[in-house]
């Protein structure tokens, strides 16, 4: 539904909101958060909510549950809860990189 593209080189299509019928059900994945104080994030939600709750929530595309749980988790396993999020992404910063302005 949104599909943004993260940086003009490099062009990676990426599902910011997608939908899908896992089973015999259907799924709405969103990734931003809708429950910020954003401007928009109130009226996206509500609308998603909406048309989920909608006749025309019909979802074309399938995916297996078990190949959802791969691309959500990067893993055929469930992490484990105690572990920290991986840091190695090419879309993280690594901090030595960020350069703080002196103060004039």
């Amino acid at each position: 539904m949104v599909q943004p593209i993260d940086d003009w080189n490099r062009n990676w299509k990426l599902g910011l909101i997608y939908e899908c019928r896992v089973g015999t059900g259907r799924l709405m994945v969103c990734s931003i958060d809708l429950n910020a104080k954003r401007a928009g994030a109130a009226s996206l939600r509500q609308s998603l909510l909406e048309y989920m709750g909608g006749a025309k929530f019909q979802p074309s595309a399938t995916v297996a549950a078990a190949e959802l749980r791969k691309a959500l988790l990067r893993s055929d396993k469930a992490p484990a809860t105690d572990q920290p999020a991986p840091t190695s992404s090419p879309d993280l910063v690594d901090p030595g990189q960020i350069r703080t302005m002196p103060k004039q």
